[in-house]
């Protein structure tokens, strides 16, 4: 059964972030410079869990296998971690392999989102004080996921070319997997993507570059690319770019916090 809307309540703060695909633990103490106890993080998992069964794999080419170590002291430091599927990795190990990542998160105490999937939330959403409804949804280039055309597992995705045909909350923001991988300024078709939500006043942050980009405070918040929270995968060790991430702060109406 699909569950349509992970709700936050009694929310301390609310935190967005990059991709998260470790290979093997490390020192995670930093975050807690800046994240407390019941506060919500919200990263984009960009693989799957690193125990799958090899012989799931359907594509082949490179996948993380993540190790959810991390993930694990988040959450015993009461900390309350959602994690996004809405990604070009999330089922290169099919739909066994994605059942299998969801269950070793919920586990751990994890919250899924970002799919209209069984176990996973299709969106987030809260009222903030004065009454307005909040909701973050994920979108992906449906050019990311042409590859899994052939197990017609793009019926379970939003693309953006739908966006303008979805009913979104008056404050929105999106959570947005597009781009192009490790170029160090934004390619004009996702400027024009940003341009479009701006006009809109809909907030975007966008994964999948593994660098952080420029972000614009305009109408709305558009962050060209979060970075990387946690990546310290194959092919992602060619700049030092890729060891950092933006890390932001939203308050209710999801803007910049001061």
């Amino acid at each position: 059964m699909i569950n349509n809307t992970f709700n936050i309540t009694n929310a301390t703060n609310i935190f967005i972030c990059g991709d998260y695909a470790p290979s093997k633990s490390f020192n995670s103490k930093q975050i807690l410079k800046f994240i407390k106890e019941d506060d919500f993080l919200i990263i984009n998992y960009e693989g799957v869990d690193q125990g799958v069964d090899s012989k799931l794999k359907n594509f082949d080419y490179y996948t993380p296998l993540i190790n959810n170590d991390f993930l694990s002291f988040l959450v015993n430091k009461k900390i309350r971690v959602l994690a996004n599927f809405c990604n070009n990795h999330t089922l290169d190990y099919g739909t066994e392999g994605l059942n299998y990542t969801i269950r070793k998160l919920k586990e751990i105490g994890v919250f899924c989102f970002g799919l209209n999937y069984p176990g996973i939330v299709h969106k987030i959403k809260f009222v903030d004080n004065q009454n307005n409804i909040n909701e973050i949804n994920s979108f992906i280039d449906y050019k990311l996921i042409n590859h899994y055309r052939k197990f017609n597992y793009q019926q379970f995705f939003n693309t953006f070319k739908n966006i303008s045909k979805m009913k979104l909350e008056k404050f929105s923001t999106i959570y947005f997997h597009g781009g192009i991988e490790f170029i160090h300024y934004p390619n004009y078709f996702l400027y024009k993507k940003l341009k479009y939500l701006n006009e809109k006043n809909i907030n975007c942050f966008v994964s999948h570059q593994h660098v952080p980009l420029l972000f614009s405070n305009d109408r709305s918040i558009c962050c060209f690319g979060l970075g990387n929270l946690v990546f310290d995968c194959k092919n992602h060790n060619h700049t030092s770019l890729t060891r950092n991430s933006y890390v932001f702060k939203l308050n209710s109406n999801f803007k910049l916090s001061d």
